[in-house]
């Protein structure tokens, strides 16, 4: 009996599902989410029930979306806007690489949450109910 050789990763079967790496998320991919890099004090548990409720129900809407439907909403729908570095908290900046622009959501109302976009992925560092991180105007 020959010893039976495993497919090339990008192309494995897992199960019934097909497993392809393609190495770079493509314009057409829905929106995935990270929250590891979150700043202290801006964290989901410092928000009230109602606000945690919100931002989940704003996670499931986004996560239907592509970039480009994202870009092409109202800002204060499920659209983002950018923010200038330089006017976010130290400890909020400080999570954000220097070579991305930092953007915001709404996530309940016009409540901010504070991220940046890396491939597909929104990785959010802020969740701002108190509009303490940036100077809203």
């Amino acid at each position: 009996m020959g010893k039976k050789r495993l497919k090339p990763s990008h192309e494995r079967e897992e199960g019934r599902l097909r497993v392809t790496k393609t190495g770079s998320a493509s314009l057409r991919d829905p929106l995935v989410f990270c929250l590891r890099r979150m700043a202290s004090g801006y964290t989901v548990s410092d928000c009230g029930s109602d606000d945690r409720a919100a931002f989940a129900e704003r996670l499931y809407l986004l996560s239907q979306l592509t970039w480009p439907e994202v870009y092409s909403t109202q800002r204060h729908g499920l659209g983002a806007e950018k923010i200038a570095r330089g006017n976010l908290r130290a400890c909020v900046q400080d999570r954000i690489p220097e070579d991305v622009a930092p953007i915001a959501f709404r996530f309940s109302g016009k409540n901010p949450m504070i991220g940046y976009r890396e491939e597909n992925i929104l990785r959010i560092v802020a969740l701002d109910p108190k509009f303490e991180a940036y100077p809203h105007s």
